[in-house]
């Protein structure tokens, strides 16, 4: 199971090693930490698809946005 494990691990390094340094992910969700300090404010963030659309069409060096939907 270890060795399952540590190989999977592995090969997810790996793909992500290929993509390259200069990839960016942003995710949606409850801020819990903010420039080192607990924030008490409990809000919670939400990305839609506009805002890819709107990253693409705004940030010039950026070269590609690909949004994903995955549950946890």
């Amino acid at each position: 199971m270890f060795a399952v494990g540590n190989g999977a691990k592995k090969q997810a390094l790996d793909e992500l090693e290929q993509m390259g340094t200069n990839l960016i992910t942003i995710n949606a969700g409850k801020v819990k930490n903010v420039m080192e300090r607990k924030d008490s404010s409990d809000k919670v963030t939400t990305l839609r698809m506009k805002d890819s659309e709107i990253i693409r069409e705004r940030c010039a060096m950026v070269k590609e946005v690909v949004p994903s939907l995955s549950a946890a």
